[in-house]
This record gives C-alpha cells, sequence and structure tokens, in this order.
C-alpha cells in the first residue's frame, strides 16, 4: 500500500527587531535649545508656592488649606497642617487676600500670641526673571517651633512677586466642612434595549427557499466541506505513480426495500429499584398538545402489588421503567384500574413523565411580574429555579423580553414554560427518561417550503402496515399581524414572499411579543396553519435493526407510495406494546401533518 502525503511548504516569518523611537528632553535644556543651569527649572504659565506643615502651637486649630487660584496667575499648594497641642480639628480654605497689597516683597507676617518667629527662605532665581526682594520675618511665636517655607518658583518672564499679607487668626473656633456623603443603595446602571414603538409594524418577509438541483444517484449532494472520499484499492501489482483513486458513493443509512421483514424486539420492564415487571400489554403516547409522555399497561395482580399504589402518598409515586428496543421511558405511576373477566383479574395503571410534577396536579400557583429585563431562555431557566428539572433542548428563538412585561401571576411552572414556547410558535417536550424540557418549534421551516429540506426520516412502503388520513380545509393566509398587548410590545407584519399578504390570519397579540424574532416565529407558525392540511396516520412495526428510528415531535418524515411521495411533520407518536404467543410485537404509529397547498 502506498501512502499519500499531503505536505504544504514551511515559510518562516521574518524576524523584525523593534527599534526604540526615543523622545526626550534633557533636564535643564528649554525650548529651541537653551541650555538651563541644572539647578534651574524653566516653567511656563503657572509656578507653585509650597509651604511646609507647622509645627505644635498653643490655642491653635489644624487646618486642612486646600489649593485656591490666586493673584498673579499663580497656584499656591500649601500641604496640611499637623496636630497642634490643645486644639480641636478645623477644616479652612485658604486664607483670603487682603485689599490695597501691591508691595512687591515678602512683607512680615503679624505676630501671633505667644510663639516664636517663623523664618522663610529666599526663593530661588529663575531664568530671565528677576530676584524678588524678601525681607525677614518679624513676627515673634512663643512656645512654637520655627515654620519654614519652601522656596518658590517664579513665572517666566516675570519681574516681581507680591505676596499678600495673612489675616489675623484672633480666635480659633471649630469650623465643621461637610464630607462627601456616601451612595446608598448603590447599583449599576442596567441599559436596556431600544424598545420598538408598540404602533408601528416591521414588515417581515418570509423568503421561499431556491429551488433545490436534482438528488444525484449517490443521494443528497454532501456540502464540498463535509464531503467524503472513499478510497478503495484493487489487489493488483501496480507500480506507485499509477495506483487507481477509483471514488465511489457513500453508504447511507436508510430503511432497505425488501420483500419481508424479520423483526424481533425487546421489551423489559421494572421498578426503579429494580424489581422486574411482566407487562401484558402496554402504550406510550406523546402529542405535541400534551407536554409530557403517558403510558398504560396492564399487570396481573401479583406484578400490581410491587407497586403499592394504595399505600403511597400523593407526590410520591411509583417510579416505572419501560425499555422497548434500548430506547428508555421513565413515567410515575398516578393511577389505576382493575378488570374482572371469566375468573381473571387484572389491573390497568396509567401514569406520565417525571415532569408532570410541574404542573396543575403538583405544583402551586406563581405571583408576580418579572421585574427584570432577560431574555425568554433566562425566564424559563429562573422558573425551575431550585427544582429538579432543567432545561434541554431549546430550538425557538431566544429574545428580549424587558422588565415589568411579562406577569406569572396564577401560573404553575409547566403553563409558564409552555406559555413561551407556544408564544413564538412552539411546543414543550417532556424527555423520555430524564427530568428535562425540550423546546421545539411546531414548524422548523414554513410549511409551503416542506418539499425543499431534507426528511429526518424517509419511510418506504413496503415497510408501512397503513395509512389513512383525514382532510381539514380553512382559508390559506399570506399574512398576519403580530402585536404586544403593552407599552412594552412591538408590531409586526409578517407575510408570505412574493404576495399581496391578502387574505389575511386573524390578528395575535401576547404579551411576550417585544422583539422581532419572536414576531416572525410566530407568525410562521400561523401562516403554516392555515390552508389545506390533512392528518395522516401511519402505522409501521418499531423496527431499529431495518433503521426505523424512533421519530421526534416536529421532525419532518417523508413517505414513499406507489402514487409518489410527500413530506409532513409528526406531531404524535405512539406505541403500542403486545405479546402475540409469547412474542413481543411493537407498533408504531405516527401522526403526521400534511400540508396539501403549495
Amino acid at each position: 500500500m502506498t501512502a499519500l502525503n499531503f505536505t504544504r511548504p514551511h515559510n518562516p516569518v521574518a524576524n523584525y527587531t523593534a527599534q526604540p523611537l526615543a523622545f526626550v528632553r534633557a533636564l535643564g535644556e528649554a525650548d529651541g535649545g537653551v541650555v538651563v543651569p541644572q539647578n534651574f527649572v524653566g516653567i511656563t504659565g503657572v509656578f507653585v508656592f509650597a509651604q511646609s506643615p507647622s509645627n505644635k502651637t498653643g490655642l491653635c486649630l489644624l487646618a486642612e488649606i486646600q489649593p485656591k487660584i490666586t493673584a498673579l496667575d499663580y497656584r499656591d499648594t500649601v500641604s496640611p497642617v499637623v496636630n497642634l497641642s490643645g486644639c480641636l480639628v478645623e477644616n479652612a480654605s485658604i486664607m483670603p487676600t487682603r485689599a490695597f497689597c501691591s508691595e512687591p516683597r515678602t512683607t512680615k507676617v503679624k505676630a501671633y500670641s505667644g510663639c516664636l518667629t517663623t523664618l522663610y527662605q529666599a526663593m530661588r532665581d529663575l531664568r530671565l526673571c528677576k530676584q524678588p526682594t524678601i525681607t525677614p520675618n518679624a513676627g515673634l511665636f512663643s512656645g512654637c517651633l520655627k515654620h519654614q517655607n519652601d522656596p518658590t518658583i517664579l513665572l517666566k518672564d516675570c519681574r516681581k512677586n507680591h505676596y499678600l499679607h495673612a489675616k489675623l487668626i484672633t480666635q480659633c473656633t471649630q469650623k465643621i466642612i461637610r464630607k462627601p456623603v456616601k451612595v446608598k443603595n448603590c447599583e449599576s446602571i442596567e441599559y436596556k434595549k431600544a424598545v420598538a414603538v408598540p404602533c408601528e409594524y416591521y414588515p417581515i418577509e418570509i423568503p421561499d427557499i431556491p429551488p433545490q438541483p436534482p438528488i444525484s444517484p449517490c443521494g443528497e449532494r454532501e456540502n464540498s466541506n463535509e464531503l467524503p472520499l472513499t478510497f478503495i484499492r484493487h489487489n493488483i501489482h501496480n507500480k506507485a505513480n499509477l495506483l487507481p483513486l477509483p471514488f465511489t458513493c457513500v453508504w447511507r443509512e436508510e430503511i432497505p426495500l425488501k420483500d419481508s421483514y424479520m423483526i424481533t424486539n425487546k421489551i423489559t420492564a421494572e421498578l426503579e429499584d429494580g424489581t422486574p415487571l411482566d407487562l401484558l400489554d402496554a402504550s406510550i403516547f406523546a402529542s405535541m398538545d400534551g407536554f409530557c409522555w403517558q403510558f398504560t399497561a396492564t399487570l396481573y395482580p401479583d406484578d400490581f402489588a410491587k407497586l403499592q399504589m394504595d399505600a403511597r402518598e400523593h407526590g410520591n409515586e411509583c417510579v416505572v421503567k419501560i425499555s422497548v428496543n434500548n430506547e428508555l421511558w421513565v413515567f410515575m405511576a398516578e393511577d389505576y384500574s382493575d378488570n374482572r373477566q371469566f375468573g381473571r383479574k387484572t389491573y390497568t395503571i396509567q401514569g406520565r413523565s417525571l415532569t408532570a410534577k410541574l404542573g396543575a396536579d403538583y405544583a402551586k400557583t406563581q405571583n408576580g411580574t418579572i421585574n427584570h429585563a432577560l431574555y425568554a431562555r433566562q425566564i424559563a431557566d429562573m422558573v425551575l429555579d431550585l427544582l429538579p428539572f432543567v432545561v434541554g433542548n431549546w430550538l425557538i428563538p431566544d429574545w428580549y423580553v424587558p422588565a415589568n412585561a411579562y406577569s406569572i401571576t396564577d401560573q404553575t411552572p409547566l403553563s409558564v414554560l409552555g406559555d413561551i414556547a407556544a408564544a413564538a410558535g412552539g411546543f414543550v417536550e417532556s424527555d423520555k427518561s430524564l427530568p428535562k424540557l425540550h423546546f421545539k418549534p411546531k414548524w422548523s421551516s414554513p410549511a409551503w417550503q416542506l418539499d425543499s429540506v431534507r426528511p429526518n426520516l424517509t419511510l418506504p412502503d413496503s415497510i408501512i402496515e397503513s395509512i389513512s388520513g383525514q382532510k381539514q380545509i380553512t382559508t390559506l393566509c399570506n399574512g398576519v399581524f403580530v402585536m404586544g398587548d403593552d407599552e412594552t410590545g412591538v408590531g409586526a407584519d409578517v407575510f408570505r414572499q412574493g404576495t399581496d399578504r391578502l387574505p389575511r390570519s386573524s390578528v395575535i397579540a401576547h404579551s411576550l411579543y417585544t422583539d422581532l424574532p419572536v414576531c416572525q416565529a410566530a407568525g410562521m407558525a400561523a401562516l403554516s396553519a392555515t390552508g389545506t392540511h390533512k392528518i395522516e396516520s401511519v402505522k409501521l412495526p418499531f423496527a431499529t435493526q431495518y433503521g426505523v428510528t424512533l421519530p421526534q415531535l416536529g421532525e419532518v418524515v417523508q413517505v414513499n407510495e406507489a402514487s409518489g411521495y410527500w413530506r409532513g411533520v409528526v406531531i404524535g407518536v405512539r406505541l403500542d406494546l403486545a405479546s402475540d404467543n409469547g412474542v413481543n410485537r411493537v407498533d408504531l404509529t405516527l401522526s403526521i401533518d400534511r400540508y396539501l397547498d403549495k
């Protein structure tokens, strides 16, 4: 065997060295290239006068002096004063200026009673500035340490420096400056999605699917990125460069066409603890109209006694597991009846899926309104929060629901979930064996486009036992108005492409119509339900060994008859289990909604 290696040349990426971009200016170098001595700092526009903190003094308060713009366009930054003995805390503003102060020098500060003198150091000269005249401080401070002022830097091109007198402090009193108030109950700001004006309608056109190419003898054409290439090697001796590569069609798992089918079925039933049960017969069924799977089973008295149904309290029902050809169902045995005939006594039990505990028979109703802006899937998850159930497959659209738009008053968890699904033109289906709820659309594609989609299951007429149908005729509608019923809702005009939108179906309204995706899904389902339909009942054996798998509600099924094929949507599934001379028999009956209009 010769290996075929497909390689791609490796192109190394060039190694680029990062170039430094140094934009610097040395300390002391001014604009225009003028060099200033290192002990000078060039400043333009403003300068800073910094005053050091004072030490302890008697009969004075702690002052926190805030910076403020003063005369001659400079900024005075004063450091906070340290603790002073025997004083209260004071938050004070910068001392106001005195009028008629124009001397170009630092004048003496008037004395403070009982304090020592405070020395002021001379200010440094600046480039292109004259040196200000600074006179010694004359006032004495008794009992205090020296107070020093750091050098002050003057403005560029200035001539004189003016210092204003400090206003005398005669008496120290407590001054309270209000502190910033903390914001209580602070929450993050939530920005709501823009909601359309309810009285406006948005046209939503449901386009037709373009014509599909004819099906080749190998089956439907795969996507180019998923095309399988099957290589077959003949047992011949050829050179490697002459190796033939024949391409063949990939085998698809389809129900074979046979004159007769040999079918064997495996059926088991047991309690939750593994205790086996012997079923005389049973039926398992589900439909879009109901949310869960249901079952009935006939038992002998000995097997019925194992369930102890009379000794159990409501809410603690016995759990029964039924397996049919490796498909498992889990039910609660909720009710029973007895049958007596010619000395033979049997019991018939009825039950539903575990999710029945979310309904009115078990769960309490809720009250209130969803007061947070959420998406529909989040509301469904919130309803099941803290309950032993979860959302499974979510195949309907997910849409935005504003706060206070949807009320759950007097609704059970199951009715809320069913209402959400129905608003989007869908339904809720219980999982067969797990505590899950699946949200599915009634029409995965518009009814008039079923012939253009790929079916989930194809049934040949050779395996079908019987077909019967009933026609249902209503007015074929091409448009429908979908609108919210309060101020948070939106409106949409959903119509079929290429039509004049007439005739129209009845207006549908709901408080959950708050976004365009749900309006489109609801409108499509409403238009698909109009026109001429035929409910077909197709009966066939449940033969998994021949590819007859269990269809799911909402799937598209194609039925091949001698007169041609037709497609429809599965709206109901039923399994009938029986024992015929010790041989297990399983009949599968599908209820299919077939759309007859084009």
